[in-house]
């Protein structure tokens, strides 16, 4: 399609139109724009694989020259996809988009002004999954609606078509209502229909062609207010009020699933609360699958605390898998093979059985598995899948009868555990393992005035013993080391301080170097660390040069005043030497006459 326009706000064509629903792509002159929105194109919202809520419906757009006043688009249109480009492919818009498959009209319109259609070509795409008719020939039958949910006296309007949507249909088609009391079904005209709800209950309605036998079937639900979530007692878990995934419901017994993937399971509840023991059981028959994630389909059981046991037919690997959990963990996966004969394309009947907390699982009537999950106070039951379609009929919920008793149960190793338990105390252990614990016992000793049975019994005292197995002891700390500090040097430096106290120094030198003496020795029974030790020495050692300099200035001075006033002595160095030369001439003289007195004598002799 080539478009030539000049004076003009706003143009483009409507893909996939309806009363209700299109997609729009144009050209905004004003703002410069190119543009394809899906802001109606059948859903506002959607849910990823990781269950985030993302906005679906809205507009793309990008900035566009308008000044060639000449745009040529090309657009590839199934029913969920757009393929849109623009100037041989200088812009391209690729959107999925989630329509009715009976909208399929188109048109063109401008704002604002008029444009000129240069060319206009339309052709027709064959599918490259489906195995394309020949031609004039119906492949199969679409309704605006597939599943339609009235209250009693309510009227809507249903429309069908034929695919190719360019096939022109010979005959007007047949519509056929299974049960016709529940609804009135009126023609409006060749293709559209009104359906008004007469009495509560659920429907088929098939739609027909007469020449080609083609057939497509539709679900049709009576109910008295169709805001509740309840349909014939299925709908959300009565304890947590979680549900999901599509499913048809036939009756109170009775319903199907789609097949629809997720990293969820799909589930769905009866509205009922258990209090007591129970069994549950369903004849489940497999009737397809999905290409993405694991085909499961079976029961499920919750608690009020979300504890929950699920059992599944696998028919991908022929086995029974069971699954638990509670809030704190994940019990993990269990699985059993199929008896020997088992098809699963018929109808099997899945039983899960619930005494105390053991789970016993049947297939046919034949025990096939147990597994023992605790679960507390109230819980309910209901179906489950994933990735599969699958039909649950004759779904049955019983209580089970209070079992006879023949003898009385000697719960004496369960109390002397108890008693154990209660002697271990929340030293060095986690706070979270030893709470655990705590309510272990409070379960153990409840269990001391219900344990009717043998079995029950050694249950209970696994738990308990499991909770004291798994007391998590604390990760200590590491004591640090404390390192030995030599504090010789500040003691030494001390005693210097002290003896420079007895000198001669002024009142404030004395105050300063007591300051610092006290400091030191607080300081001398607390160092930690060599930085702490090197630091009390430096404090010290800078007072004591600031003393020390001080008293040097006060020597100096005094000296200085000696000398100018006794200028005129002699320096004592001179007159030690005058008196070491006089004792010497003293003992000269001495032996000197000594000696001559001696000789005198020799010669009178």
């Amino acid at each position: 399609m080539v478009i030539a326009y000049d004076d003009v706000d706003e143009f483009g064509i409507r893909l996939r139109q309806s009363e209700e629903n299109e997609t729009v792509a144009g050209v905004d002159v004003n703002s410069e724009k190119v543009f394809l929105d899906r802001s109606n194109a059948g859903l506002e919202t959607l849910v990823d694989r990781n269950g985030d809520t993302f906005q679906f419906g809205k507009r793309f757009e990008t900035d566009y020259p308008t000044d060639k006043k000449q745009i040529k688009l090309r657009g590839l249109v199934d029913e969920s996809s757009v393929e849109l480009f623009i100037d041989d492919g200088e812009y391209v818009f690729t959107n999925l988009i989630y329509t009715k498959p009976t909208n399929r009209g188109i048109e063109l319109y401008s704002h604002g002004g008029k444009v000129e259609i240069l060319s206009l070509d339309f052709y027709h795409l064959d599918s490259i999954w489906r195995v394309s008719p020949a031609d004039g020939e119906i492949e199969r039958i679409v309704v605006s609606e597939e599943e339609v949910v009235l209250e009693v006296g309510e009227l809507t309007e249903l429309i069908a078509h034929a695919k190719p949507d360019w096939l022109n249909v010979l005959s007007p088609f047949e519509w056929e209502v299974a049960k016709a009391g529940l609804i009135e079904l009126k023609a409006i005209d060749e293709t559209t229909v009104s359906i008004t709800g007469i009495e509560m209950g659920t429907t088929s309605v098939t739609i027909s062609d007469p020449n080609s036998g083609i057939f497509k079937d539709i679900t049709v639900r009576v109910v008295e207010d169709r805001t509740s979530k309840y349909t014939d007692g299925w709908g959300p878990s009565p304890l947590t009020g979680r549900v999901s995934g599509n499913w048809d419901i036939f009756d109170q017994t009775s319903l199907s699933s789609h097949i629809e993937f997720s990293p969820e399971w799909k589930e769905i509840f009866r509205e009922e609360v258990l209090t007591t023991d129970f069994s549950v059981s369903t004849d489940i028959q497999w009737i397809d699958q999905g290409d993405e994630g694991f085909p499961k389909y079976g029961v499920t059981i919750q608690d009020e605390e979300g504890t929950m046991v699920s059992a599944f037919f696998n028919v991908d690997i022929n086995q029974l898998e069971t699954f638990a959990r509670n809030h704190h963990q994940d019990f993990g996966w269990e699985g059993v093979d199929l008896p020997a004969g088992t098809d699963l394309q018929e109808a099997s009947t899945l039983k899960v059985e619930k005494e105390g907390d053991i789970f016993t699982f049947y297939i046919n009537g034949e025990q096939m598995y147990e597994r023992i999950v605790e679960m507390k106070g109230d819980m309910s039951v209901g179906l489950i899948n994933e990735n599969t379609k699958a039909e649950f009929r004759n779904f049955e919920v019983e209580k089970l009868s209070d079992p006879i008793f023949d003898h009385e149960i000697d719960v004496t190793d369960l109390e002397k555990l108890i008693n154990s338990a209660k002697g271990i105390t929340n030293k060095g252990v986690t706070e979270a393992s030893y709470q655990r614990l705590q309510e272990a016992i409070k379960r153990a000793i409840e269990d001391l005035e219900t344990i009717t049975t043998d079995e029950e019994l050694l249950i209970a005292i696994e738990r308990l013993q499991e909770s004291i197995n798994d007391l998590q002891i604390k990760e200590l700390s590491p004591v640090p080391i404390k390192k030995e500090i030599d504090v010789r040097d500040l003691e030494e430096l001390i005693e210097r301080a002290i003896k420079l106290t007895n000198k001669s120094m002024t009142e404030e030198s004395y105050q300063v170097l007591q300051v610092a003496i006290n400091s030191a020795m607080e300081k001398l029974d607390n160092i930690n660390s060599d930085d702490e030790l090197n630091k009390a020495i430096s404090e010290l050692q800078a007072s004591i040069s600031e003393v020390e300099f001080s008293l040097h200035e006060t020597k100096s001075q005094e000296g200085d005043d000696e000398v100018l006033s006794d200028s005129d002595k002699l320096p004592n160095t001179s007159t030690v030497l005058f008196n070491f030369l006089l004792l010497g001439i003293v003992l000269v003289t001495i032996g000197g006459t000594v000696m001559y007195r001696y000789r005198n004598r020799e010669n009178e002799s």
